[in-house]
């Protein structure tokens, strides 16, 4: 299974209509080419203790949402069976000054 991480600045597209705090963002993209994530898991896939994994304890990707949100950023899921999984995260890559307390 092959692994791409890729780091640019959020195009237009990227950036979901309302999120006006992500006027000047950084995407991050995390891509791999396996089996995709289970129907029954995506549901719940960032809640503490859900892995489809075994041996998985659940918590990675509960963790990584809570510090994406904390930074004021975005975390969207892509998966399909057979097509791999992709995680983008959006962060603001500048700070408004009423934002910086």
């Amino acid at each position: 299974m092959g692994v791409t991480v890729s780091v640019r600045p959020a195009l237009g597209e990227d950036v979901p209509h309302g999120s006006d705090h992500l006027e000047h963002a950084t995407r991050l993209q995390v891509r791999d080419d396996g089996p995709g994530i289970p129907a029954d898991i995506r549901e719940r896939l960032f809640e503490p203790f859900v892995s489809g994994r075994p041996g998985g304890s659940g918590l990675g990707l509960a963790i990584v949402q809570r510090a994406v949100e904390a930074h004021r950023g975005l975390l969207f899921v892509d998966s399909a069976p057979g097509a791999g999984t992709a995680f983008t995260i959006l962060l603001p890559a500048h700070w408004r000054p009423e934002e910086i307390a």
